[in-house]
């Protein structure tokens, strides 16, 4: 006992060696073991062994100097914590490093016990890279529990002129049997070819500890040769490289919307009126002069005026739509603008101008920009259903169904047309006399008003819908295919109510998803999943029957794992099938807010940290910088000390680390 705890006995003033060294000979005898028993130095030895050891935390909250670092160390997470909701809030709204200091300051000035230390817009950067990476870390978590996950990717070019590859994660979350998308991570390409492409996907999912191989399900691109190849496109490579022929490659659906629509509308009069809407659009862009005429004329005229819309150098269809919407509801005042300007301006541009109202003013210009208006509204309805956050392959489907629907309804007469109402109005009114007429549009007078170009019109019309129609046919034809029709299993709106039909519901699509995948589902026993299937349809007819699909399959992913293992897994495959890369192309709209040209040497990493707060982190006043403060502290950093400051009042102060 005393060996033990020699060092501490040492500093008795009755301190003996001997009972240490040990003793031998004529000096053991019983006086002096009794006589050390009793010595200042044994009963200390004793007292040392009967305390219990302190562990850290005890330590803490138990001793005086403990107390003392541990009421140091709450108030600087305090501190730290209210510098990193400060960065946050940069990070989040997309404002430059430079801001940190000032808003630092302006909290000090409010009387926030802030610091001296971690005020540069370096530790912002720092602080955001914890952020971000403790963001990524949860997702991460996440993404390695999901049994398979799919991935959206698209490329663009950034304000530094670099090849940007950005990947989404589209998987099953286990623990709250959410479907979600999330950012994965943005990254520099070397090459912009499919090897390239696949040589990026395999690093960046190496460097999370991530493979690919027997996980992965879908890819989701763009029709771009360089994904869809069939011999030496990305989908193909990694189906040869890492042994996945289940792989799908999914042409996203808004670009194929967007394909059919431009395959229809090309080589048409509806390329002239997408011409014009350039052209107004750009009179106005370039000249406030005429905006402010514009507007002013409006006022006079007691008429609804909007600026023209851009229609080209627009992704969806929406925003040709709306092009279109604006010119039709500023028409009167826009033609009465062109009419003086072609009066009063030079002669260049006044001969523009009267060419431009020889076209706005014929009959055959306002018939077809109704009829524009009216079959550009289902398309640009659909397009914004498949842009949604939580679209799968059924809502889409239904959403196609609901667009034929009312395609239909536009090949009928005009005067049944109730979603054209306004094309209705103009037609019906319109009465011919010896070929001619005199026809208004919104108290403009129409010229060239001719009967040949009313019937060559109504010819045309259901041309063009038919048209439209095969277009987007041929675009989702793979709809049709048994694999995708297999996926209507997930709608469990439209399962039989019956129960002899339910009973035989399904078999045959299940069969058709295990054939497909059946190099994925290695651990599935064929055999069971029919059992669990007829289990489950079971619990449903009894106890989940008037619950949404979604919510059907939330509580289906929460029990699976114990009650239906093989069925599980199969579905997770459904489920994990991302349809529109809409949110990729989101995510390059905020890459191009945060790097501009004057925020071009952010770096990759720091883009990432960006771009993941900006998309997918809470509001400012949501954010809880908790597990991030204690990231940092339990990283290990540069010593905290006081920014030196250089002397002298004509001189900037600059921080030591600069």
């Amino acid at each position: 006992m005393c060996v033990a705890h020699q060092a501490k006995l040492r500093s008795l003033r009755n301190f003996n060696q001997a009972f240490i060294n040990g003793v031998t000979g004529s000096a053991l005898k019983k006086d002096n073991v009794v006589k050390h028993s009793r010595s200042e130095m044994h009963k200390k030895a004793i007292a040392l062994s009967s305390r219990p050891k302190l562990t850290l935390d005890a330590i803490f909250k138990t001793t005086p100097i403990g107390k003392a670092l541990a009421g140091a160390s709450s108030e600087e997470e305090k501190r730290v914590s209210k510098l990193f909701d400060i960065a946050y809030a940069i990070a989040k709204e997309e404002l430059p490093f430079t801001k940190y200091p000032v808003f630092v300051e302006l909290e000090k000035k409010h009387g926030v016990p802030l610091g001296n230390t971690y005020t540069h817009e370096a530790k912002c950067s720092e602080f955001i890279g914890v952020i971000g990476d403790t963001m990524k870390s949860e997702m991460l978590t996440a993404l390695k529990e999901a049994q398979y996950f799919s991935i959206m990717v698209d490329g663009s070019t950034d304000a530094s002129v670099k090849e940007q590859e950005l990947v989404y994660v589209h998987f099953v979350n286990d623990k709250t049997g959410e479907v979600q998308s999330n950012f994965f991570c943005i990254t520099d390409v070397k090459h912009a070819t499919a090897q390239g492409l696949k040589d990026g996907l395999d690093e960046i999912f190496a460097d999370a500890d991530m493979s690919l191989k027997g996980k992965l399900v879908c890819v989701c691109a763009d029709g771009a040769a360089v994904n869809m190849g069939v011999n030496k496109g990305l989908i193909a490579l990694l189906r040869k490289d890492h042994e996945m022929p289940w792989l799908i490659g999914m042409h996203c659906l808004n670009h194929r919307l967007e394909l059919a629509a431009k395959n229809a509308f090309e080589k048409t009069y509806m390329d002239e009126i997408s011409e014009m809407l350039l052209s107004m659009y750009y009179v106005y862009q370039k000249s406030p002069k005429r905006l402010r005429e514009l507007r002013t004329l409006g006022e006079v005229m007691e008429e609804v005026v909007t600026k023209p819309e851009k229609a080209h150098g627009t992704r969806w269809l929406q925003h040709k739509s709306r092009a279109l919407a604006t010119l039709l509801r500023s028409y009167p005042v826009i033609i009465a603008h062109l009419e003086s300007m072609a009066s009063e301006s030079s002669a260049a541009d006044g001969a523009r101008f009267r060419g431009y109202l020889q076209v706005l003013t014929s009959f055959k210009f306002v018939m077809h920009c109704l009829l524009f208006y009216v079959m550009l509204q289902p398309l640009a309805a659909l397009s914004c259903n498949l842009q949604g956050e939580s679209v799968d392959l059924m809502f889409a489907m239904a959403s196609l169904e609901s667009f034929h629907t009312s395609m239909q309804s536009l090949e009928s007469e005009h005067e049944d047309i109730e979603d054209a109402s306004e094309l209705s109005k103009f037609l019906h009114d319109i009465t011919f006399q010896d070929g001619k007429a005199e026809v208004e549009y919104k108290n403009v007078r129409l010229i060239n008003v001719r009967s040949d170009v009313f019937t060559a019109f109504q010819n045309s019309r259901k041309i063009y819908v038919k048209k439209i129609r095969e277009c987007v046919d041929a675009r989702f034809s793979d709809f049709n295919s048994q694999l995708f029709q297999a996926f209507k299993v997930l709608d469990t709106n439209a399962w039989p109510r019956d129960k002899p039909s339910l009973d035989q519901f399904g078999h045959k699509e299940l069969n058709t998803v295990f054939e497909h995948f059946k190099g994925l589902l290695q651990e599935v026993q064929p055999e069971s999943i029919q059992m669990e299937w007829n289990s489950f349809k079971s619990y449903w007819n009894s106890s989940l029957m008037d619950l949404q699909s979604s919510d059907v399959w939330r509580a289906f992913v929460k029990v699976s794992t114990s009650k239906y293992p093989n069925l599980g897994l199969l579905i997770r495959v459904l489920l994990t099938f991302p349809i529109s890369n809409a949110k990729v192309e989101r995510g390059f709209s905020t890459m191009r807010r945060i790097k501009t040209d004057w925020r071009c040497r952010l770096n990759a990493r720091t883009l990432d940290h960006l771009m993941r707060i900006s998309i997918e982190g809470p509001s400012s006043t949501d954010f809880n910088p908790q597990c991030a403060v204690k990231n940092f502290f339990c990283t290990p950093r540069k010593p905290n000390v006081q920014p030196y400051l250089y002397q002298g009042s004509n001189k900037r102060p600059y921080p030591l680390d600069d």
